[in-house]
């Protein structure tokens, strides 16, 4: 059985120490045995096993060392041929490679995405600006959170859920992505949002007028176009309600100021056909010195009566001015002035770009590897230098020298 275990041993060392380390064994359990009959052969055992396997890893360790240090080992591939020139150009070349290799593959691997831009001028509001001047200042501000509100209302659930109803998003996207289950309404507005992108570009000339860019990204080219015009039109169409409500909302404030205004005149006019009943004032009147003098009473409420009389003239007359206003063409707020086409080449990933960074990127760390690894290099040459030359692989032992003694304490020194 033992001589099965020197197996475990390399082959060089098995056929050198071999048959002495069996022979050794043999005696010890002659010895055991003689001692402790079946006790002392497991005792022996329960020694020998342990110091056999820990024997054998480091003979198989020195014989993959070449019986040298690691600094020996590190001298040899560092002969005069790998100077630490040699070491960086070898490095530089490594890395730049893998780099390169990695960046090219990454960019051809990852998904094409095709863009297509949607492009509106949006105008704001007078009647806003007006609302919003300072007392004051009567003359119309600009409101530096309109664009933002804007944006954010662009990409709002009421803009974008008009869109995927008239598209059909949660089906269509639920086929493409869900294994054919329908999406959510705030599942695909989500995904819609984290595909577009918005952009201002201010009209100098024009005050309060910018140009909206609506860009949409999709792997297919005609879907990102129908995208980017589907919220333009929404954009657009809810703008324009939104203008139409105020008219008629501002309308509606109008009629009833004057109905409250008409009802005050006629309160007034009955109040003073009231008081010149009571105060028997003659017709026709008098002077006005003679009314306030005599009749004061009336002339203070025949003055508040055509005060309010010719207030609701007024009203009377801007109310039909902006009624013949509401009936001529308006400009809208939101105008669509480029629609969005197909793209006809993919803008993600930026091929050139990627490839022309994995270039530079891998220069910059191949040079840093390289020269990491020749000052590495060199200091090892100057120790090994300094601490003499080192044989080669193939230089022969000095003269005098025997084999070193086997490995295995519990064979070769039973006691």
């Amino acid at each position: 059985l033992f001589d099965r275990l020197l197996v475990a041993y390399p082959r060089p060392h098995r056929e050198e120490y071999g048959p002495a380390m069996a022979q050794l064994f043999h005696d010890q359990c002659r010895d055991a045995w003689r001692e402790s009959r079946g006790w002392g052969l497991t005792a022996l055992w329960l020694r020998v096993l342990p110091d056999l396997v820990k024997t054998s890893v480091l003979e198989h360790i020195s014989t993959l060392k070449g019986r040298k240090n690691m600094l020996d080992r590190i001298g040899t591939i560092l002969r005069p041929r790998s100077a630490p020139l040699f070491v960086f150009l070898a490095v530089f070349v490594v890395v730049f490679l893998l780099v390169v290799i990695t960046s090219t593959l990454v960019t051809f691997i990852m998904p094409e995405s095709y863009s297509s831009t949607a492009r509106v001028i949006l105008h704001q509001d007078a009647t806003e600006l007006a609302r919003k001047a300072r007392p004051s200042d009567p003359s119309p501000v600009y409101d530096p959170y309109f664009i933002q509100t804007e944006f954010e209302l662009i990409q709002s659930e009421m803009i974008l859920g008009k869109v995927i109803s008239d598209l059909d998003l949660n089906k269509v996207w639920g086929k493409k992505y869900a294994n054919g289950g329908p999406l959510k309404t705030s599942e695909t507005v989500a995904l819609l949002k984290s595909r577009m992108d918005l952009r201002q570009v201010d009209l100098r000339p024009v005050r309060n007028t910018s140009l909206i860019e609506i860009r949409v990204f999709s792997d297919q080219p005609a879907e990102a176009a129908k995208l980017a015009n589907a919220v333009a039109v929404a954009f657009q169409d809810y703008r324009q309600k939104q203008q139409h409500r105020l008219a008629l909302g501002a309308a509606q404030a109008a009629e009833d100021e004057i109905k409250q205004q008409t009802g005050r005149v006629a309160a007034l006019q009955g109040k003073v056909a009231q008081l010149r009943k009571e105060l028997n004032v003659p017709s026709p009147e008098p002077p006005p010195d003679d009314l306030l003098a005599k009749y004061h009473p009336y002339w203070e409420a025949k003055r508040e009566a055509d005060v309010a009389n010719r207030f609701l003239d007024e009203l009377s007359m801007k109310n039909e001015a902006a009624r013949l206003g509401s009936a001529m063409p308006k400009t809208m707020l939101v105008e669509l002035v480029d629609r969005a086409v197909p793209g006809l080449r993919p803008v993600r990933p930026n091929k050139p770009l990627n490839l022309a960074l994995g270039v530079i990127g891998g220069m910059f760390l191949a040079a840093a590897a390289g020269a990491g690894m020749a000052g590495i290099a060199a200091l090892i040459r100057k120790r090994l230098h300094r601490n003499g030359p080192t044989p080669g692989a193939g230089d022969a032992p000095p003269s005098g020298g025997s084999h070193p003694p086997p490995r295995g304490q519990a064979a070769v020194n039973p006691r």
